[in-house]
């Protein structure tokens, strides 16, 4: 699949090709989703200065990353590289393309292109794919075009490189993503086998269940890494209240139809999903007193 993102800058086009050119193992310096980056190599016979970069990144599922240099034109501002290790399992391979156009004496487009190949056992998870590419993407290149234009840091990222530690809302809410992750996944792949125990349901029902719970894992694993605000939490609690609640709807209508291990599923998940609820929101009630603590002066008006 390819996913392809492009934005305005105002600023000159070789100025955009420094950051993101020269200044390729700088990319933790400006890019939210980047914790720590430096190069990697000495230069390839191409003419590019490095062999690649290392990586942290900070989202959910991924370790530390090692990317490749694959080509570097600095006559044309375009750039590629591919992921040689560090990305999620069901990724085989992920090349991303970088350039810059000029669009005036202050004025540039930066395009990210990326094609990126998941293993055949997850190609039912390619729209979730895609879905969490494209908001990587978007991020990066905001990210860009703030430092860019202004020299200075995107207000997403002033907030994770302010952030002193994770709240207990926050590791809530990256607990209750890697648990609908590993749903999703078990939901997507094996929908034929959640089809028999659940009274012989479409299994594209499954599929698209699978799905949504990769892009819900995506979103609040996002709100995660950001730092989850108290009204954040209390969103993301009233949503897996639903889940329980349409969970219980499904077991009173038609539970008598599903078999044991359909039964199982069921219950537990509905379970699990609601202790993350009700903590989710305790956690968020109390991050909410305690900011209100830290600013006492913002009750008087």
């Amino acid at each position: 699949m390819r996913v392809t993102t492009s934005i305005p800058i105002n600023a000159p086009a070789v100025d955009v090709w420094h950051i993101i050119g020269p200044g390729f193992g700088k990319v933790s310096d400006w890019a939210t989703t980047v914790a720590e980056s430096r190069l990697v190599g000495d230069s390839r016979p191409d003419g590019a200065p490095f062999t690649g970069r290392a990586c942290t990144i900070a989202e959910a599922g991924f370790d530390h990353l090692s990317e490749e240099i694959l080509t570097y034109e600095p006559s044309s501002l375009t750039l590629s590289y591919r992921a040689s290790s560090g990305m999620p399992s069901i990724v085989e391979r992920a090349v991303n393309t970088w350039s810059v156009v000029d669009d005036g004496p202050h004025s540039a487009v930066f395009t990210m292109d990326a094609e990126v190949h998941v293993s055949r056992r997850a190609r039912l998870l390619g729209p979730a794919v895609r879905i969490y590419l494209g908001m990587f993407a978007r991020r990066t290149s905001k990210d860009l075009k703030v430092y860019a234009e202004t020299n200075e840091v995107s207000s997403a990222k002033h907030l994770r490189r302010s952030r002193r530690r994770l709240t207990r809302l926050d590791l809530l809410v990256t607990a209750n993503a890697t648990f609908s992750a590993l749903c999703g996944i078990a939901s997507a792949v094996h929908a034929p086998h959640w089809s028999r125990q659940f009274a012989d349901a479409s299994a594209d029902i499954f599929v698209l269940i699978g799905v949504s719970l990769l892009a819900f894992s995506a979103v609040i694993a996002g709100v995660a890494g950001r730092g989850a605000s108290a009204s954040a939490g209390k969103v993301i609690s009233a949503l897996d209240w639903i889940w329980v609640a349409a969970t219980v709807a499904l077991l009173v209508i038609a539970g008598t139809e599903f078999t044991l291990a359909g039964l199982i599923a069921a219950t537990s998940t509905g379970a699990i999903v609601g202790v993350f609820a009700w903590t989710q929101y305790r956690a968020a009630q109390r991050l909410s007193k305690s900011s209100r603590a830290v600013h006492p002066l913002q009750k008087i008006s």
